[in-house]
């Protein structure tokens, strides 16, 4: 693996390119992002805890009655419907996230 040790230098040009990681300084740059199993974790279980908490919020904005005017949606449930569905995106994107870095972490 190749490290860049300072990316830009006073002159705005790239700076050296080293295989010694130990050499970094300032600003860096790697192709490789490492997650300990702790963090792997927590993101297993961020995504976890969307899937547990939105669904339960979604009947509840269903239910309400701000919700329905006769029998059309209102801008109240399309709001609350995205706000759900964004959530519960981002929190299956973090889960998987943590599961591959789980997978991939070495055991301590």
């Amino acid at each position: 693996m190749r490290f860049l040790v300072n990316p830009i230098d006073g002159e705005g040009e790239p700076g050296p390119v080293t295989d010694d990681p130990t050499a970094r300084t300032g600003l860096t740059y790697s192709h490789v992002v490492v997650i300990s199993r702790r963090w792997a974790a927590f993101l297993i279980l961020f995504g976890a805890w969307n899937w547990l908490i939105w669904p339960r919020f979604a009947v509840a904005v269903w239910k309400d009655d701000r919700a329905w005017s006769g029998d059309t949606p209102t801008s109240f449930l399309w709001v609350h419907a995205l706000l759900i569905v964004a959530s519960l995106t981002f929190g299956t994107a973090v889960a998987v996230l943590g599961l591959r870095a789980w997978r991939r972490a070495v055991r301590n």
